[in-house]
């Protein structure tokens, strides 16, 4: 309990050391030490800032049936976190910010989903799943999608994955069109791909079997 907090030291140890006085002043702190147990959730509630408001985006995370790996994605991408061209160049680190599908600014905003590339990704997988809805950028699509998730019904849930799942795939095809010169027209099997997913995971959900087969009809 005595390290210093020193300047070379990570933001994440920086905020833990910086925690130690909260701790030391807390009454839940010293009731669990004289009932010898720790409670993660009760010490939680203690360190977090009342002030702190719930993001809206948090709905888009709960329940979702999508790929752990997916949701992590969708999770950087609500706090603008992905390295995107633009991102890294003003980090100083690439001097290149054309988009790999067509050469405007990529950009978060631009790349999910106002680039004509990966819209037409999106727009496919919304008509595979019945909805009549034309993609917009990323802010947009975002608070279109947070709309729909306060909708309850088979479709919605479905929504909610397959929306997970696209970004992911998007930001992976993006990936390898960048570094390892795929195809970047290859559209149908990102498509195909994110579609197959959403079966997959949704299959598990018994109450959902029947819709699933019946989007699968030709």
């Amino acid at each position: 309990m005595e390290v210093p907090v020193k300047q070379s030291c990570s933001w994440t140890l920086k905020a833990v050391l910086n925690c130690r006085d909260i701790i030391q002043n807390s009454p839940v702190w010293d009731n669990m030490l004289r009932d010898t147990k720790y409670k993660s959730r009760a010490m939680y509630e203690d360190l977090k800032d009342s002030s702190q408001q719930d993001v809206a985006w948090r709905k888009m995370l709960f329940h979702n049936l999508a790929r752990p790996r997916a949701v992590h994605i969708l999770w950087r991408a609500c706090h603008n976190s992905l390295a995107t061209k633009e991102r890294l160049c003003r980090f100083g680190m690439l001097a290149n910010m054309d988009c790999c599908f067509c050469g405007a600014v990529e950009s978060l905003q631009h790349l999910l989903f106002e680039c004509n590339a990966t819209k037409v990704i999106w727009h496919a997988v919304l008509k595979w799943l019945q909805f009549h809805h034309s993609p917009l950028g990323w802010k947009e699509e975002l608070v279109w999608m947070l709309e729909q998730s306060n909708r309850k019904g088979w479709r919605y849930t479905m929504l909610k994955c397959a929306f997970t799942e696209a970004v992911y795939e998007i930001w992976c095809h993006r990936n390898r069109v960048c570094l390892e010169n795929e195809d970047r027209h290859n559209s149908d099997s990102i498509v195909f791909k994110i579609i197959d997913n959403v079966i997959y995971r949704c299959w598990s959900k018994v109450q959902l079997r029947q819709h699933i087969g019946k989007l699968m009809l030709p």
